[in-house]
């Protein structure tokens, strides 16, 4: 499992995820081509989300690189 920050405001909900997937690997990233065929999962954290454009075209760089990864995004603000 991969836990992506998107935006360093989502750090503290990132943290927290991260305490409960202890063996899940925890970075800060804007760009798709940082993520490697290691994972399985993906979780995209974003405190707040004003438009789904930043999430969707991150997703869908990833299903280009990677057609069987599992992504969750998770968000405080939609």
């Amino acid at each position: 499992t991969l836990i992506i920050v998107l935006m360093r405001s989502g750090e503290p909900i990132a943290l927290s995820i991260n305490n409960a997937f202890l063996l899940a690997m925890f970075i800060y990233t804007n760009s798709p081509n940082n993520v490697k065929l290691y994972y399985s999962t993906i979780v995209l954290v974003n405190l707040v989300i004003n438009s789904s454009k930043i999430v969707v075209n991150f997703m869908q760089a990833i299903y280009k690189l990677y057609t069987t990864i599992y992504i969750i995004v998770v968000t405080s603000i939609v």
